[in-house]
């Protein structure tokens, strides 16, 4: 059936609304006659530019549903107009498919100083909007004009509505400025039930189904939902955030939240049934009217009846257009000498020649995730080191397919004396974007080989006396015979200098910025940065003095200065500067990195020592101007393969003196582990990974609906909102401090050992006595209590080991434990997982596991292996799960409160929750 044209009803627009001269791009339509003029078909008015192409009526009635949507989802958001973290001011906005314009203004209102676009097909748009506000008629899917790209880009309800989703995805990437956020939010119509009544032979799932069938023949698909991520990667974004949210359809829900969810979301469908059917029905199925009327009839009876437990998803999805790394140019720099730059591209096609000529001699080293490898080989028969690092896949079906062994695509980032480092194609496919960073190191010597070969690792203690004697004196021999001549180039401008982001140059508090070469230059979110100072006086942080407070001081200050400067989307409290000890070179450098970068912290020992750290030891340490880091004792790993072991630390812990056979008892011993005593079975320490603590509890027996997932903030709302409601549990990781180990003995010297056990006990608690196995303690912790334990799948190997531990007393819950084979083969599956190498089982981790659950009392437990018993740390109201303000104040933040007043040196730490998942 054909529709009539037979009516049209203008609607009267200001005369300077939409003139050409305000237009921000070309292609914007003017408001003629033409486009105001309005088909009226059905009983209902609909758009007349590009008349067709949308389903759905323009009249009043529709804007004033597209108003009740704007209601409910602001009520899914808690009022949240946004939930990308855009700033105080972004500069440009951009709404897609305005509608009837109510967030545009809302936004406009809440952001005065940024000038905010709307756009859609139709001039149905208030004419009486903030002055930071304008609308413009425009087709999306045309090519897009701006002669500026946005800040953020806003696309809501865009079901229906978009052709080509890659290609609209396309241009939003195109559409937004580097560093810029965009969030699309849209539904999946695919109604289901949490039992069977979506199942059931009704009207409404009739309609539907007929519905999906007609709106597909239009080629604008209703479920563009389940697809938002994957066409987000192929368009470009990066740090990609989803989050699907289950939309009830009526008041039947419990809950008062989602039941006014829910009387909005039948309201907005049970009043349009007709808006949403009459073009597809009537002019792609070709139904005839009487027969759509009768259907909805029977629609209507449905959506009456409360026994249907209707709902559907909505996906929230937000996405970060990376920086496109362009090198500065040595007139842009502060400072900067004028210099030839180091690598051209004759330079560059030699490195790149290289690899193709690399012969393979052996393996030498490969991490337990095989995601990197060191191979030993050789060039024109001199030795040489391949560092190969598997990048994130391409996981889209062609790239697959064409993996194989070859590499292509090899593009060459940047040189320094032996070493250089690439990205690469893992296939012949040229047109696939590199999948892996290699780093060729040649010509090698045998200490690179030593260095890059499988070793174990230790954890030594540098005391003063060490240091003063041994470490010191090495130093200084390895800064001797031209091994810092490539530091000093870059710091005098004669290489590397189109590398070199920000100079200033001084004597004193000189430095120069650099992206590090473990850095994609792409990934804000990944950003690694180098400072080398131009003062040489500091070698490492052991030359650091109390004298050096202020000059520590203004670095700090430079440095967050210079990366605002280069990256103006990153603030001062994204940045994170330490310091490495023991150094890679002897001069002394700064590495800033994006904190984003922390919030997946490892369970493993590092040897990064926080620059605010640094400045607040030497501000506190007792004595004069000259006290220093050479006074204190210092930890760190070393492998059993450098020459700091084979020369100083391994003779040491044998009692015998550096360069001498004689025996020389020394105050130096390896670190305890602070779990177990030292003769205690031991795991692999599990890295504090989302996915694998979720893979463990799912291979014993906690369903696939509830995971863990990463928790980037416990302060910013905006952040905290993207974690999955409820939380059950939250599993804190930290570095083991003084003041912790002070704060913990203090606390339980007061306590009774725990007696808990059987149906009566308030808490289920697990002592540890596996070494490095608190992050396994964590997880029992978590799902053995409160809402989880209840979801425990029956028969399982979690459900017997809860069921057997629950009448034991903690020593022999803990015994039990202990000689767990299904524990120890699961923990032992999950410890190959993960993107770090994992530890060897007898290596010493500093890093440690503590859980926050609610118990079935009400009340916020800590739960501790290593503590004397359960800490009741107060109760929770009813509805207050663990991401609450109040179980934040009583738990996380208050933990990390006494860590900060008892003077703990490194505030590190990760915290990830257990909730439900969403596939």
């Amino acid at each position: 059936m054909s529709p009539s044209h037979d009516e049209y009803s203008p609607i009267e627009v200001e005369e300077d609304e939409g003139s050409d001269q305000d237009s921000m791009f070309s292609s914007t339509m003017a408001l003629t006659s033409n486009i105001t003029k309005y088909p009226i078909e059905y009983g209902r008015r609909y758009h007349a530019y590009k008349h067709g192409i949308y389903s759905r009526p323009n009249d009043e009635t529709e804007l004033d549903r597209l108003d009740l949507m704007h209601a409910m989802i602001s009520l899914m958001h808690d009022g949240k107009l946004h939930l990308a973290p855009i700033g105080k001011s972004p500069r440009l906005c951009l709404d897609i498919g305005a509608g009837s314009g109510i967030w545009c203004i809302d936004f406009a209102d809440q952001y005065p100083s940024t000038e905010v676009i709307g756009v859609d097909l139709s001039p149905t748009l208030p004419s009486m909007v903030p002055p930071n506000l304008r609308f413009e008629i425009w087709d999306v899917e045309d090519e897009w004009g701006f002669p500026h790209k946005f800040d953020y880009i806003h696309s809501r309800y865009m079901a229906g509505s978009i052709e080509d989703w890659p290609g609209f995805m396309k241009n939003c990437f195109n559409g937004v400025r580097p560093g810029g956020w965009v969030e699309f939010q849209d539904f999946n119509v695919d109604y289901y039930s949490q039992d069977d009544s979506s199942q059931r032979d009704t009207a409404l799932r009739r309609w539907l189904i007929l519905g999906q069938e007609a709106e597909e023949l239009t080629g604008r698909t209703l479920r563009p939902g389940r697809s938002l991520e994957a066409w987000a990667r192929e368009a470009g974004f990066v740090n990609i955030s989803v989050v699907k949210t289950p939309v009830p359809i009526g008041t039947w829900p419990k809950d008062p939240k989602l039941k006014q969810i829910g009387l909005f979301n039948w309201t907005q469908l049970y009043e349009n049934l007709q808006g949403f059917s009459n073009r597809i029905f009537l002019n792609y199925l070709g139904w005839s009217k009487p027969e759509l009327e009768l259907l909805l009839v029977d629609v209507r009876k449905d959506l009456k009846d409360r026994s249907l437990h209707l709902l559907y998803d909505f996906n929230h999805m937000r996405v970060w257009c990376p920086p496109r790394f362009e090198r500065a140019p040595l007139e842009n720099l502060k400072g900067a000498e004028a210099a030839k730059p180091d690598q051209t591209m004759a330079d560059r096609s030699a490195a790149e020649s290289l690899i193709p000529r690399f012969r393979v001699e052996k393996l030498l080293n490969q991490d337990q995730n095989d995601r990197r490898i060191s191979i030993l080989g050789s060039i024109d028969e001199q030795p040489g080191i391949l560092v190969v690092e598997r990048a994130a896949f391409v996981a889209d079906l062609d790239s697959l397919k064409a993996f194989h062994g070859a590499l292509s695509n090899v593009v060459n980032l940047g040189a320094n004396d032996i070493y250089r480092w690439y990205m690469a194609s893992s296939g012949q496919n040229h047109v696939n974007p590199p999948d892996l960073k290699l780093n060729l190191i040649w010509p090698c010597t045998e200490q690179h080989i030593l260095k890059y070969s499988a070793q174990n690792v230790r954890m030594v203690t540098e005391t003063p006396d060490v240091y003063q004697k041994h470490v010191r004196p090495y130093m200084q021999e390895k800064r001797g015979n031209g091994r810092l001549n490539w530091v000093y180039n870059i710091i005098e401008g004669r290489k590397e200098q189109e590398d070199v982001l920000y100079r200033e140059s001084d004597p004193e508090e000189g430095f120069l910025l650099l992206p590090d070469l473990n850095w994609d230059r792409k990934t804000i979110g990944t950003l690694r940065l180098l400072a080398l100072v131009e003062r040489r006086d500091i070698w490492s942080l052991r030359d650091l003095k109390k004298s050096h407070v202020a000059w520590l001081t203004h670095m700090r200050r430079k440095l967050l200065d210079a990366v605002a400067k280069v990256y103006p989307e990153l603030e001062a409290d994204q940045l994170k500067l330490y310091v490495h000890y023991h150094p890679t070179y002897y001069h002394f450098h700064i590495h800033v990195v994006n904190v984003m970068l922390e919030a997946g912290t490892t369970q493993s020992t590092g040897k990064a020592f926080g620059l605010e750290n640094l400045i607040s030891q030497l501000e506190t340490m007792a004595g004069g101007p000259d006290a220093s880091m050479a006074d204190v004792s210092l930890s760190f790993f070393l492998g059993e393969s450098s020459e700091l072991w084979a020369k100083i630390f391994g003779p040491l812990k044998q009692g015998i003196t550096p360069n001498s056979g004689d025996p020389h008892p020394r105050s130096f011993k390896m670190a305890e582990n602070p779990d177990c005593p030292s003769n205690a079975k031991a795991f692999v320490p599990l890295e504090n990974n989302p996915e694998v603590m979720s893979h463990l509890v799912h291979q014993l027996g906690l369903p696939r609906s509830l995971g863990f997932t990463d928790v980037y903030s416990i302060d910013e709302p905006d952040l905290l909102a993207f974690v999955p409601r409820p939380s059950h549990a939250l599993l804190l990781v930290f570095p083991v401090s003084p003041a912790y180990e002070s704060a913990r003995m203090a606390e339980d010297s007061s306590k009774p050992d725990y007696t808990g056990s059987g149906p009566t006990e308030p808490i289920t608690w697990f002592k540890q006595t596996i070494r490095n196995a608190c992050g396994l303690i964590g997880l029992l912790h978590a799902v053995s209590n409160g809402e989880p334990r209840k979801h425990v799948t029956p028969g399982s190997d979690l459900e017997t080991l809860l069921r057997q531990a629950e009448p034991l007393d903690p020593i022999r819950r803990a015994d039990l434990l202990y000689e767990s084979s299904a524990l120890e083969s699961a923990h032992a599956d999950a410890a190959k997982r993960g993107d770090t190498t994992a530890p060897d089982a007898e290596a010493n981790v500093d890093l440690h596991f503590v859980c926050f659950v609610k118990g079935d009392d009400g009340r916020l437990w800590e739960l501790d292996g290593r503590r004397k018993g359960p800490l009741d740390r107060g109760v929770l109201e009813e509805g207050e799960d663990m991401l609450s303000e109040k179980a934040l104040d009583a738990g996380v933040r208050r933990f990390l409160k006494a860590e900060a007043a008892g003077g703990a040196g490194d505030l590190r730490f990760s915290l990830v929750s257990l909730g439900p998942l969403f596939d």
